[in-house]
């Protein structure tokens, strides 16, 4: 934007040469510079630490997807803008007077394609970073609202100029109700609503001393901290722009011999964490707690290992060829607020074609369900599809004990992905009972 107002500016004082132009346009430039001096170190941080983008699709997908927002926003993306760019192109054509400045005319269609020539020539193009663009709309709106003004003032024939007020008119009625159907879905679709980091916070609040945060991207810092005021230890990982895989597996395997409990927040971490280092290596040395969508930002909470002296040999087979030939778990007997953490010990004798799901469930003394955890084997990152015959998988589990005193007991199962109810028979029945629990 600074760069496309610096060639209007160009254009203006060439043509122009206006008294004292060059003091004024370096004065207000250098004002702006001072009021934005505030968000400087926060932009750098952004700059620095953010994975850049790649130019993700085609020029001219681009072009489209840029132009459409831009113009209607980004609920309409699907209805077509011819109408609004043969309102552009007569803005350039169709001068509403013949004595109109070019710098005027230049105005707002150089605050458009320069903006864009940069974010889509720059490889910066992303549908997600084009609310970067947002002060180009307000350009986009003046270049249209032109071309509306130089069809209407058109001077040609009495004919020819009321068709002319006619399409104008058609053009505004079509474009501005096309733009009121866009409003509604901002405000009622769940699609358009965005992360909730006030959730994120308040579930967070629960956690102890001994806990810690990661944040999985650091452009998420800012927000988090806002909502999250005073929660401490946060740490942000990868804390390089091109992680290094050993040095970030490292700092997680310290963090995990140091805290009782570890809760990530997962945004980016496809561009930041493209390997996944952090979520694989909590996946396969901690114990999953839980993982819940707040918008499109994941929080998933881990509980840190201990010894697991409660060991049943259980060779126990699960439908035609899994066997569950193990179970560990950390106590029988537990307060209220502490972690159960589970290891199984998987195996198949003959590749799988079918996903399944493995859950872990609590039961009350009445059989209704008191607590559960479903997920495919280690978290996801070991599917059954991929499981090689007689080579053991280790799965681990945790469930949160925030439930009242008394007996519950702990089942395990496998479920097909395609159809929770249809579970993998084991002795005769859907699920395997490991042990009763007590809380005191």
């Amino acid at each position: 934007v600074l760069l496309a107002q610096g060639v209007i500016a160009l254009i203006w004082l060439l043509r122009e040469r206006p008294r004292a132009g060059w003091r004024l346009y370096i004065g207000a430039n250098a004002l702006t510079i001072l009021l934005f001096a505030a968000w400087l170190p926060i932009v750098i941080t952004q700059l620095t630490t953010w994975r850049e983008a790649p130019f993700v699709s085609t020029l001219p997908e681009a072009l489209s997807i840029t132009l459409n927002t831009l113009i209607y926003g980004v609920t309409l993306l699907d209805i077509p803008a011819a109408i609004p760019i043969l309102l552009l192109a007569f803005a350039l054509i169709v001068p509403t007077t013949p004595t109109r400045a070019i710098w005027r005319v230049l105005f707002a269609p150089v605050l458009v394609i320069v903006p864009l020539a940069i974010f889509i020539g720059a490889d910066l193009y992303r549908p997600d970073d084009l609310k970067a663009l947002l002060p180009v709309q307000s350009a986009i709106a003046l270049w249209i609202a032109g071309g509306a003004a130089a069809l209407w003032n058109l001077q040609r024939a009495q004919a020819a100029r009321l068709f002319a007020r006619a399409a104008t008119l058609l053009s505004a009625v079509w474009l501005i109700s096309t733009l009121a159907g866009g409003l509604p879905p901002l405000y009622a679709d769940p699609a358009y609503q965005r992360a909730d980091y006030r959730g994120i916070a308040q579930a967070l609040a629960t956690l102890d001393a001994d806990d810690v945060i990661i944040l999985n991207a650091a452009g998420q810092a800012e927000v988090f901290s806002y909502y999250a005021a005073g929660a401490d230890p946060v740490i942000g990982l990868p804390r390089e722009l091109t992680p290094d895989d050993t040095a970030v597996r490292a700092e997680v395997e310290t963090l995990i011999a140091a805290h009782d409990q570890i809760a990530v927040v997962f945004w980016g971490e496809a561009e930041r964490d493209p390997r996944r280092i952090v979520e694989t290596t909590l996946t396969e040395s901690a114990f999953a707690l839980d993982a819940v969508w707040f918008g499109d930002v994941r929080l998933a909470r881990f509980a840190t290992p201990v010894d697991l002296p409660q060991v049943r040999e259980l060779n126990a087979q699960f439908g035609d060829h899994i066997t569950l030939t193990r179970a560990a778990w950390n106590a029988d007997t537990f307060a209220r607020g502490d972690a159960l953490r589970l290891r199984l010990t998987w195996i198949t004798d003959a590749p799988l074609d079918a996903r399944y799901k493995v859950f872990v469930q609590l039961l009350n003394s009445d059989g209704s369900l008191a607590a559960q955890r479903d997920s495919e084997p280690v978290g996801g990152l070991a599917l059954t599809t991929t499981w090689t015959p007689a080579q053991p998988v280790i799965d681990q589990h945790a469930l949160l004990l925030d439930l009242p005193a008394g007996e519950y007991t702990l089942i395990v199962g496998l479920y097909d992905l395609a159809d929770a109810n249809a579970r993998l028979p084991v002795n005769d029945d859907t699920y395997l009972t490991l042990a009763t629990l007590r809380l005191d």
